[in-house]
């Protein structure tokens, strides 16, 4: 058998001690942005959600008038359309500007903060911002899931009494 020396190998273990508060911060900040990147995709699909939304109400409250055009409208007619007015009204909200910074942070702030003296202390700003941006457009998430919700509940409910006023007329 031959003599084998034993190698004690190192293991890569990455940041530590001194350098781990720095990878934290790194890693906080990545984090953050692909939880970002995430709101951003949500906001889209819900203002791409209310724009068809808003559509199919405008198609249906036109639909329903034109059929009951000549006759004599009842309460639940004039319901649905009422119905339907809110649900663009609700689709509408949800495609106004909303005050939501989706991007990066400002590059001003970034090249122009003097009061921290390292990149450790930057990236920490810079995280805690990010965290606060993100907790904002969450908040706007929030309510235009609300409001989607009520368009698709009285768009819903308009359709359904329209077709039955209608087959029952």
């Amino acid at each position: 058998m031959k003599n084998m020396k034993e190698e004690v190998k190192e293991i890569e273990v990455g940041a530590a001690e001194g350098d781990l508060r720095l990878w934290r911060v790194k890693e906080a900040q990545r984090q953050g942005e692909l939880r970002y990147e995430c709101v951003r995709k949500a906001f889209e699909a819900y203002r791409n959600r209310a724009l068809n939304l808003v559509g199919w109400n405008v198609a249906l409250m036109t639909a329903l008038a034109a059929i009951l055009k000549g006759s004599s409208m009842s309460f639940l007619a004039y319901f649905c359309v009422f119905l339907f007015i809110i649900s663009i009204v609700g689709g509408l909200a949800i495609l106004l500007p909303a005050k939501i910074n989706l991007s990066g942070d400002e590059i001003d702030y970034v090249m122009d903060e003097d009061n921290y003296e390292t990149e450790l202390e930057i990236r920490e700003a810079l995280a805690i911002r990010l965290k606060c941006n993100e907790e904002k457009a969450e908040k706007i998430l929030w309510r235009l899931e609300k409001l989607m919700r009520i368009s698709y509940a009285t768009f819903s409910l308009a359709a359904v009494i329209s077709a039955f006023y209608i087959l029952g007329n």
